[in-house]
């Protein structure tokens, strides 16, 4: 089935909706006001961009393997140490600083 339609589609519906099919393939953009939930493996081509702007939060729940560099603009907090303050502890007594 082809259907080519030459103007907008707005729909109302009042259940859910549903389509399956091996491969949902969509040209152009795809927004989406609300939740978005993904049950398994998200594949990104061009990068994330979170917000309006860039300025959004992104949260992951489970591990997070990055092939490549990561880059933080703020500091970075891993189990509780932070990377821009933590301190170490002096062989010489005392502390050392944080980095510079």
């Amino acid at each position: 089935v082809n259907a080519t339609i030459g103007g907008g589609v707005n729909m109302n519906v009042t259940g859910d909706v549903n389509a399956t099919s091996p491969t949902f393939n969509l040209t152009g953009d795809l927004n989406v006001v609300g939740q978005a939930t993904i049950s398994k493996s998200l594949a990104v081509g061009q990068g994330i961009t979170t917000g309006t702007g860039g300025s959004g939060n992104m949260t992951v729940n489970g591990s997070a393997t990055y092939t490549g560099s990561v880059t933080a603009q703020g500091d970075v907090v891993a189990a509780g140490k932070s990377l821009d303050n933590h301190i170490h502890s002096d062989p010489q007594g005392g502390n050392t600083s944080p980095p510079l």
